[in-house]
């Protein structure tokens, strides 16, 4: 019996990287039974045992495992073909169905001149800040200074 899990890499990576109704050797609408005899002849065919010097079988018996594993698996099949269409979807279908970027170099400098302002700004901010809280600062110190004058003069 086959992992359901034997997928275990990123769905979307992988249905960037491969076909695996290719792997298989089956259409896109082939039915259950049509997948499992598929995958019991590729399994066979690329068993390890079978081919016990030829390391790239094992790999490509491993491919047709994971491939088997999510096109038998309703749920993971149809996610897989949803991604499958997603990133098929050449550019210009894409452009089709899709408002253009609004990033242009022109966004981008505006973008970064708004930063920019907002850096000087606040920088601006700190330094009057830093400012006001020196002549605080000094002003505590001084009624300090008086409280304790105060304080001494009060005791003799």
């Amino acid at each position: 019996m086959i992992n359901q899990d034997a997928f275990s890499g990123d769905m979307e990576r992988a249905a960037l990287a491969v076909d695996y109704y290719a792997v298989l050797g089956i259409a896109k609408d082939a039915s259950a039974d049509d997948m499992k005899k598929a995958y019991k002849k590729k399994a066979l065919e690329l068993h390890p045992d079978k081919n016990p010097n030829n390391p790239d079988v094992a790999e490509q018996f491993k491919l047709v495992a994971v491939a088997y594993g999510v096109l038998s698996n309703p749920e993971r099949k149809n996610q897989y073909d949803r991604l499958r269409h997603k990133t098929s979807m050449g550019t210009e279908q894409w452009a089709q169905h899709h408002e253009p970027a609004p990033f242009t170099d022109e966004v981008w400098r505006d973008f970064w001149n708004y930063v920019r302002r907002e850096n000087q700004r606040a920088q601006k901010e700190w330094q009057e800040n830093l400012k006001r809280w020196a002549e605080e600062d000094k002003k505590h110190k001084k009624d300090l200074l008086n409280t304790f004058m105060y304080m001494n003069m009060r005791q003799r």
